[in-house]
């Protein structure tokens, strides 16, 4: 392998193809733009030596420094003394793969980490890109769901007008305004710091009934699962906001009775009337 060639290709594990394939859907990125990335997080850091056993099953990656990654390479390689180009970027790959999915969404997206972080400290507001446009955030809160899989900014959106939660592969951080914070809301925001959840139920009452069958659903399916606030018999109180309500509880069927809120009973009654309608027989 040239050294001062962009084009990398390397043998790595086909459990870390497997990772790196999971990435590229969920952080929706190509494989080159994941693998330039990796290297850009890495490339100063990654050095100590991964174990790759010849007799796990292999398969070849092979993607293409773009210009200032490759730059950082013709740079960096004689200043670290790398003697074996396949091995080096082995390195940074698994060195990127052994860390859990949310540390390795923080990875990929240094800058605008750096850029949300300054503007939470300065308490001022945040020109994002978000779905092929520019919007206006507050910025208050990173923060990675229970299951640590996913990363999310609690944030004001001035073009909502409502508090809501970014997934941060979703967006990217272009510029911090000179603009301060006006829906600053210290309390809001040490609820949801401190019961967070990626559907904001912070503060939110699902009342809901269950039978025992439902019960056993509840205990069995940990998924988006509620947090109960108060029982009195068979009658539920959850924290639940109602996009986290309508997810969760759909796999109960008959087994659950939506009492409160009235929008989400009547959202469960039509979705009950359009299924019984499908199976009647005609």
């Amino acid at each position: 392998m040239d050294q001062f060639e962009n084009k990398v290709k390397i043998t790595i594990p086909e459990y870390i193809a497997e990772i790196l394939a999971t990435d590229e859907y969920d952080f929706n990125i190509s494989k080159n733009t994941l693998c330039n990335k990796i290297f850009y997080a890495f490339h100063l850091t990654a050095s100590d030596h991964h174990p790759h056993s010849k007799k796990q099953i292999s398969t070849t990656l092979q993607f293409t420094l773009n210009k200032e990654n490759f730059d950082f390479w013709i740079d960096h390689f004689p200043k670290q003394q790398i003697k074996n180009k396949s091995e080096y970027f082995r390195n940074i790959i698994f060195a990127y793969c052994n860390q859990p999915r949310y540390k390795r969404e923080i990875s990929l997206n240094q800058v605008s980490i750096e850029r949300i972080n300054k503007a939470i400290a300065e308490q001022k507001q945040l020109r994002i890109r978000y779905n092929n446009g520019l919007r206006i955030i507050e910025p208050y809160a990173l923060l990675h769901s229970e299951n640590e899989t996913r990363n999310y900014i609690f944030a004001y959106c001035i073009k909502k007008q409502d508090y809501c939660n970014y997934r941060l592969a979703n967006i990217e951080a272009i510029s911090i305004m000179n603009a301060p914070f006006e829906y600053y809301n210290q309390e809001l925001i040490n609820g949801v710091k401190n019961n967070f959840d990626p559907f904001l139920s912070y503060g939110q009452i699902v009342k809901a009934q269950l039978t025992e069958l439902g019960k056993n659903i509840y205990e069995r399916n940990i998924t988006h699962r509620p947090h109960i606030i108060k029982q009195d018999g068979d009658v539920y109180e959850f924290e639940c906001s109602e996009i986290r309500a309508k997810l969760y509880f759909t796999q109960f069927l008959g087994e659950v009775e939506i009492l409160e809120p009235t929008s989400l009973r009547e959202w469960f009654t039509h979705g009950a009337l359009a299924m019984a309608k499908i199976y009647t027989p005609k």
